[in-house]
């Protein structure tokens, strides 16, 4: 309960600065993420971990391809695509991430189709 509170403090503090423009400080030690195509395609048929916090269920799923997507000078789109587990789904939404450039963040995947498979999309559109 106490970390749903903090997590609620911190998002709406930070909702708050974008709104007035004010920039949040990072933590001490802590670095901003620096997530781009180019570091995730290194951890191609690497394992993630996906947890669902809701539920409690985990699954490893392997990342099989980082597909671009139709980019400008200053913004870089791109899909990771995951082949879950046979037997082991999972529904679109939120999931906490340990591998790769992720490390402990979460990302939002949707199940997506494949030949054979439990397939996962995860679409990105960052300025860089």
């Amino acid at each position: 309960m106490n970390e749903r509170r903090t997590f609620l403090v911190q998002s709406i503090s930070a909702l708050g600065a974008l709104g007035l423009g004010w920039r949040m400080p990072l933590a001490e030690g802590a670095a901003a993420p620096r997530w781009s195509s180019d570091r995730f395609k290194a951890f191609v048929n690497q394992s993630f971990t996906f947890y669902d916090s809701r539920t409690g269920t985990r699954a490893r799923m392997k990342l099989l391809a980082v597909k671009q997507a139709p980019s400008g000078p200053k913004l870089d789109q791109f899909s990771l695509v995951f082949q879950g587990r046979p037997g082991v789904t999972l529904g679109e939404g939120r999931y906490r991430v340990v591998g790769g450039p992720a490390r402990r963040s979460e990302l939002f995947i949707t199940p997506a189709s494949g030949h054979g498979g439990t397939y996962y999309r995860s679409d990105f559109s960052l300025l860089v």
